[in-house]
């Protein structure tokens, strides 16, 4: 692999170099796992403008267990008591709109969609709902759909 560092950071135990690859584009790698890392020679930094606007915190709330997927925005609806659980996951940005029921909040996130996302989500059992956008939704349904069958 070729790439272009950006960030060093520790998750998950483990310390990861999150770079800019001319075949992956923003990417992260973990640092046990390289071997003969280099330098090439004659080269020069790349992405100096995507680093510019690079947030490492908003990157990491976007991922979830350091596996990245196709980004977008997704709508959550969960129940009044995981509202703490969502605040610790994704900060103050997203905002927690209370649903007329009064036993609900609706919140929306970018997130990287991924499998680790949806056993996530699975994690709340029925407390937490991926309400949109249709396609996640249905993604998410596929993936415990196809979890059911296996334990038949």
């Amino acid at each position: 692999y070729t790439a272009s560092p950006y960030a060093l950071l520790w998750e998950d135990e483990n310390y990861y170099l999150i770079a800019l690859s001319p075949r992956h584009g923003l990417t992260h790698y973990r640092v046990d796992k390289m071997q003969n890392v280099h330098q090439l020679p004659d080269t020069t930094r790349e992405g100096a403008g995507e680093y510019a606007n690079f947030d490492v915190n908003t990157y990491m709330q976007q991922m979830f267990g350091m596996f990245n997927g196709p980004l977008k925005r997704v709508t959550l609806l969960c129940e009044n008591r995981f509202a703490g659980a969502m605040i610790d996951r994704f900060g103050t940005g997203p905002i927690l709109t209370p649903c007329p029921d009064g036993e609900h909040f609706t919140m929306t996130a970018e997130i990287q969609v991924s499998p680790q996302f949806f056993g996530w989500v699975a994690g709340f059992g029925p407390g937490v709902v991926v309400s949109g956008p249709p396609e996640v939704r249905a993604e998410m349904k596929k993936t415990l759909d196809q979890l059911q069958e296996l334990y038949r």
